[in-house]
């Protein structure tokens, strides 16, 4: 088997190895925060999120010389789940409810208005991430949030030590990313 930490700088130089211990420390899964969500809501009810990005769609391709090349088409941001706590208030579900509510009356069938700049169903949810010393290392700003798809809630008579957790499925338009380094 061949030495795969052999010199890459020539002699003298940085082992591949050497080069790796080098990195700076990776950024953890449960090193974030939620630092606004809509209305005011207890943003350490979130357990758990999935942040989405924005993507750029492959569009038209052009033949030449026996091969394609791609171009870049529009760009999306797909959706994305959120996890909440639920107390014994049902505060969690209240409050998607109350923002459901928003988007559509489902008394008399009637769509709210998307609003702008917060007043209508569409809002903004703000997410930082951390470094493991609890500095920022980027702003996520979601636009255009809104609830679509609340999970079912497994209820078990057998389950007595079970804790019901919300998840929802969230529409969002776009986003904003700041970076600290």
């Amino acid at each position: 088997m061949p030495n795969i930490f052999t010199r890459s700088l020539g002699p003298g130089g940085p082992t591949s190895l050497q080069r790796l211990l080098d990195m700076p420390d990776p950024m953890l899964s449960f090193k974030w925060i939620c630092l606004e969500l809509p209305k005011g809501f207890y943003t350490h009810y979130i357990e758990a999120i999935d942040l989405p990005f924005n993507n750029i769609n492959i569009g038209d391709k052009a033949h030449g010389g026996a091969s394609y090349t791609y171009y870049p088409s529009t760009h999306d941001i797909a959706a994305f789940n959120m996890t909440f706590y639920e107390d014994m208030y049902g505060n969690s579900s209240r409050y998607l409810w109350e923002w459901k509510s928003k988007v559509k009356d489902f008394n008399t069938g009637f769509y709210g208005l998307p609003g702008v700049d917060g007043s209508g169903y569409k809002q903004t949810v703000k997410v930082r991430l951390l470094d493991a010393a609890n500095r920022p290392v980027i702003d996520v700003k979601l636009l255009g949030v809104w609830p679509a798809d609340t999970g079912n809630l497994g209820l078990n008579y057998t389950d007595t030590s079970g804790r019901i957790t919300i998840a929802q499925t969230f529409s969002v338009d776009g986003q904003e990313l700041k970076f600290y380094y």
